[in-house]
């Protein structure tokens, strides 16, 4: 297990936090979304993206998470949620670690991070979508998570499906986290 730090994320941090997500998408999402949807996605872009949501006084929590040498491994974006067709008060928007970085503790600090931080906004359940092929699934279900749901959606002429999870409490997952 790595040493993790887990802070709010700084306006500074937007072009690590864009590399992390470009690069992750470029991997992961290979086999699920169109190449011309996954082209679009630039470390030029997506940096504005996060220093735009950085500066929006928004209440959404984003984190990242540095390794020993201080570089960010990954991070993790929630919010309060705002889809009405599922039964849970806070969702785990994203959540990407460096490729060299996974399973060494980051996704746990994260998510552990943005738990805390949604139940201190007054949240008590939680969900997040996932792809099906993600190799988090089984983790979920370890930290107690229980799929509810599978959205379906079409980018670039492609459907794309997620499978969702869900904690009714907060606090139950944060003991699993621990």
């Amino acid at each position: 297990m790595a040493m993790v730090h887990v802070r709010k994320a700084k306006y500074r941090d937007s072009p690590a936090i864009a590399r992390i997500q470009v690069d992750s998408y470029r991997t992961a999402y290979v086999a699920y979304f169109p190449e011309s949807y996954l082209e679009h996605f630039t470390y030029e872009e997506e940096t504005q993206d996060w220093q735009q949501l950085l500066t929006s006084g928004t209440d959404d929590l984003l984190f990242v998470a540095e390794n020993e040498m201080g570089e960010i491994a990954g991070y993790a974006l929630g919010r309060r949620n705002t889809d009405e067709t599922k039964p849970f008060d806070g969702t785990l928007v994203a959540m990407h670690v460096r490729q060299e970085e996974q399973q060494k503790g980051f996704g746990r600090a994260l998510f552990a991070a943005v738990a805390k931080a949604l139940q201190a906004q007054g949240c008590t359940s939680l969900w997040l979508s996932t792809l099906p092929g993600n190799p988090a699934h089984a983790w979920y279900e370890r930290l107690g998570g229980e799929q509810f749901d599978e959205t379906e959606y079409h980018v670039d002429g492609s459907e794309i499906v997620e499978i969702c999870y869900g904690w009714d409490t907060i606090q139950r997952l944060q003991q699993m986290l621990k």
